[in-house]
């Protein structure tokens, strides 16, 4: 009777020991707060009082070793795996949660913060991700009214941090400006040592037209990091805002000293000097513009109306011809080229008058790339001035540079008929021909 009593005994405890897990089972896991911030996966194997191990228990093992191996979508694997084995098991499906927020994969995550929450709605670790999940979901407006509970109840602790970190992302993807300057004054009496956060709250006055704000805050700023880019360029913007030119040009000019390649910086400058009639200076910015921005057709304008004003109509035309490279038949650029075409002509045609026109016509390779077209503005002022034997020596060499333009061989052929110079007329028409035949 006593065998049979033992025999019984040991039975009823290989089947205990061999039956699925249960609720009761769960307790003999030696579990860790939920309550630690971030990716909640521990460094250790799951530890169950037991000598033999369930399955589930062998595949949570195995999802937190892939994780520590940083292999992260296969250890996402194993612990669905466990999770259709083991629904009941909350520390897993955090660790679960966490790290499918690690992966950014916000709405899965949801999903299971929520499953998580039926148990344990007043669990803080859980309300923090599921604000966080809310965010980057686009449910806006229950992440910040999640994040600002949270605030309340973390007043005192440093979980405070947290909270405004989150309420102000939230916030800020909402566009609540107002609210955003308010918790960001909160977070920065918090971390008075953060200046990204200052940089951060004078760049936000700035934008919701607090610039008060934004200048005591940069003042304090500057005093510390003097050299510091984004302060600078804050404090250029601020003056721009204010109106003061002067001031903002000089903070523009600090900003090219540490940063010689700020284009914004460049462009203010090329404008302020413009309107101070500082054409070269202005210049200058226009010629650092457009080594970054060469056809900009803008600029190239600029460029050849800054050269006009400081009489140098030969880079003019240059940057005129670049123009017309981009846009042939703009007309307000023709127009200007021949403007200044006609006004370099004016100064050089005093040259034709008493050196002749074959030297000036050598020279004005070093000058210009379009001799022809100053020359014929020449000739429509010699013209005017009905002075014939210069004009005669113009038009030869117009023909020569262009021996198919036949309206000018015609005028060229009357005038040297009129004064006899039949000679010269039929040696010019056989070089004409010549180069013909040559093209």
């Amino acid at each position: 009777m006593k065998c049979i009593l033992l025999l019984m005994a040991v039975s009823l405890l290989l089947i205990f020991t061999y039956q699925p897990a249960t609720k009761a089972e769960e307790k003999k896991i030696v579990k860790k707060s939920a309550k630690i911030q971030g990716a909640n996966v521990p460094d250790h194997e799951v530890r169950y009082e037991d000598n033999l191990s369930p399955e589930w228990k062998i595949n949570w093992d195995l999802a937190r070793k892939l994780y520590r191996e940083k292999k992260y979508r296969e250890a996402l694997v194993q612990y669905e795996l466990l999770l259709s084995q083991k629904e009941s098991v909350d520390e897993a499906r955090w660790e679960y949660a966490t790290l499918l927020i690690r992966q950014e994969r916000w709405q899965q995550a949801g999903e299971q913060i929520e499953k998580l929450m039926v148990n344990e709605p007043d669990n803080m670790e859980y309300r923090f991700a599921m604000a966080e999940v809310n965010t980057n979901t686009g449910k806006i407006d229950p992440a910040v009214e999640l994040y600002k509970q949270l605030y309340i109840l973390n007043f005192e602790t440093p979980g405070i941090i947290r909270a405004l970190e989150g309420l102000i992302k939230a916030l800020e993807v909402k566009g609540d400006q107002r609210e955003v300057l308010f918790y960001l004054e909160k977070l920065i009496a918090l971390k008075p040592d953060k200046t990204e956060l200052q940089i951060k709250l004078a760049r936000l006055s700035l934008e919701s037209d607090q610039p008060e704000k934004a200048r005591i805050v940069l003042e304090k700023l500057e005093q510390s990091m003097p050299d510091n880019l984004s302060v600078l360029q804050l404090q250029a913007s601020l003056q721009e805002k204010l109106g003061d030119r002067d001031a903002e040009a000089a903070y523009r000019q600090k900003l090219l000293s540490i940063n010689p390649d700020d284009m914004e910086a460049h462009t203010m400058l090329q404008h302020y000097y413009m309107d101070k009639e500082n054409w070269a200076m202005s210049l200058k910015h226009v010629e650092v513009l457009l080594k970054k921005t060469p056809t900009d057709a803008g600029i190239l304008e600029t460029a050849a109306d800054l050269n006009i004003k400081m009489d140098r109509m030969d880079r003019a035309l240059e940057y005129y011809d670049y123009l017309l490279a981009l846009n042939p038949n703009n007309k307000t650029i023709l127009q200007k080229k021949k403007d200044a075409q006609k006004t370099l002509a004016e100064d050089l045609v005093v040259l034709v008058e008493h050196n002749g026109s074959q030297q000036l016509w050598q020279d004005l390779v070093q000058v210009t790339s379009d001799r022809s077209g100053v020359y014929r503005e020449i000739a429509s002022l010699l013209r005017k001035k009905n002075n014939i034997d210069e004009l005669i020596e113009v038009l030869t060499l117009i023909c020569l540079e262009d021996p198919f333009d036949d309206e000018i061989l015609a005028e060229l052929t009357a005038l040297l008929k009129e004064k006899g110079r039949d000679d010269e007329l039929q040696v010019l028409l056989v070089q004409l021909h010549t180069m013909k035949q040559k093209q």
